[in-house]
């Protein structure tokens, strides 16, 4: 029994040590240790160049194209065999106030390496106003323009609707034009996220003789009598009135009594008519043409 005993000992001892020798054996051999991108030489000698210029519709394809021209990258792309479909990418367009950056990661499904490079792309150059080309800054005159509506008959013109939502009026800069002097304003570009910088004067031509605004008419039944209103901007404008303090007055070329010309036979008559309250002149046309008999 006692023989017995020791052989099956020797046995379990035997089986022990044999179960142990090929537990030790037996490592996951699938283990896998990947190479860090950053960490390769010829890849870790680009950091310092990795930037490119960046434009405001730029995608991806712009992006990856931009970084592969970059010197050294195709070489350094070709010595640990990647290609742009190894890598997934992340994009942040850059603006005219902050720089984007494409990052570049390897595909996990990549045998050899890993990890990623971040590529900075500059943020966008912002043009001076004065170099856009094809603008017109020289627009027509009209009574009724202010500094609050001149911006849209500007950008009305044929080769300025380019700066919409770009540019605008610098507040104070307005002056009317008049029958015999020109007006102007100065456009500037819109701070922060905007395309251009800097900022251009437009002139505004003199006003024709006929750009009074009448601010009413009406005509009696037997057409000889007719009453014009003029508006308060025409009436400063031709000098009818004028303003001190907040008070309207007589102005300098105000008629100090009825004016008469003749048209073909029939003698126009105008009486004009101020109202201090509000600015207005009512002028009275009378027209005295010869009856047949």
């Amino acid at each position: 029994m006692r023989k017995i005993l020791s052989v099956l000992a020797a046995i379990g001892l035997t089986s022990t040590a044999a179960s142990a020798v090929v537990a030790c054996g037996n490592k996951d051999s699938s283990e896998v240790t990947k190479t860090d991108l950053s960490s390769v030489p010829m890849i870790k000698a680009l950091e310092s160049k990795l930037t490119i210029n960046g434009t405001a519709d730029m995608g991806v394809d712009d992006a990856y194209a931009s970084f592969s021209n970059i010197s050294g990258v195709k070489e350094a792309l070709a010595f640990v065999n990647l290609g742009e479909a190894d890598f997934e990418f992340v994009l942040t367009v850059p603006s005219y106030v902050a720089d984007g950056s494409l990052k570049i990661t390897v595909k996990s499904e990549n045998s050899k390496y890993s990890g990623s490079l971040n590529v900075k792309i500059s943020q966008l150059v912002k043009a001076e106003l004065s170099s856009v080309s094809g603008l017109i800054t020289t627009i027509s005159g009209s009574s009724d323009m202010n500094e609050t509506n001149v911006l849209n008959t500007f950008l009305a013109v044929e080769g300025n609707q380019g700066l919409q939502g770009e540019v605008e009026v610098k507040a104070g800069s307005f002056e009317a034009p008049g029958t015999e002097t020109e007006g102007s304003f100065i456009l500037e570009a819109i701070a922060g996220n905007h395309k251009y910088t800097g900022s251009i004067t437009v002139v505004i031509e003199k006003l024709s003789d006929n750009s009074t605004k009448v601010k009413s008419l009406s005509t009696n039944d037997d057409h000889k009598t007719t009453v014009i209103t003029l508006s308060t901007e025409d009436s400063l404008r031709l000098g009818y009135i004028k303003k001190e303090g907040d008070k309207y007055v007589a102005g300098d070329k105000l008629p100090n009594g009825p004016l008469t010309t003749k048209i073909g036979e029939s003698t126009i008559t105008a009486t004009f008519t101020p109202n201090f309250e509000n600015g207005t002149v009512q002028v009275l046309l009378t027209i005295d043409t010869p009856t047949n008999n």
